[in-house]
């Protein structure tokens, strides 16, 4: 939703600073560290905005009755549906996290990725050797296992 891409956007705009500057948390070939700061981040501000947005938006479904595009009337709504409206704004927010986060994969760290194994193959085209291949292949699979891990972290 637009609130939720709304209330992502510094949070992204953070996540790119941090994970593709100059320092030590960019490092392309440790994608743990901006998966471990984007579950913590989904995993702390999901369950705030959603707890923050249930009351206030308790309030405005009952005075309008806007909660499925209906006319206003003043109608008496459940909490339920504002929860779930809320719950569904909270996942809003962590896929606009996630989709920065994947911002920062496809913009920082798979290019630094194959830059490295373009590197390495010059090297390794003077004495190419198995070790070299496993080499290069162990940081795509390490950037996959962590993407999945944080794809796991995000369907709980």
């Amino acid at each position: 939703s637009w609130i939720a891409e709304a209330l992502a956007t510094p949070l992204r705009d953070a996540i790119a600073r941090h994970f593709t500057g100059d320092g030590a948390a960019s490092d392309p070939h440790r994608p743990e560290r901006l998966f471990a700061c984007a579950s913590t981040l989904t995993n702390r501000l999901s369950p705030i905005f959603a707890n923050a947005l249930s009351g206030y938006l308790s309030g405005y479904l009952t005075a309008t009755g806007d909660d499925d595009g209906s006319r206003p009337s003043i109608t008496s709504r459940s909490s339920t549906t504002s929860r779930s409206s809320a719950a569904s704004l909270a996942r809003g927010l962590a896929l606009a996290i996630s989709r920065g986060v994947g911002d920062v994969v496809e913009g920082h760290s798979a290019p630094a990725i194959e830059l490295a194994e373009e590197e390495d193959a010059y090297v390794g085209a003077r004495a190419y050797s198995r070790d070299d291949a496993r080499r290069a292949d162990t940081r795509w699979l390490h950037l996959a296992d962590e993407c999945e891990r944080y794809d796991d972290a995000l369907r709980k």
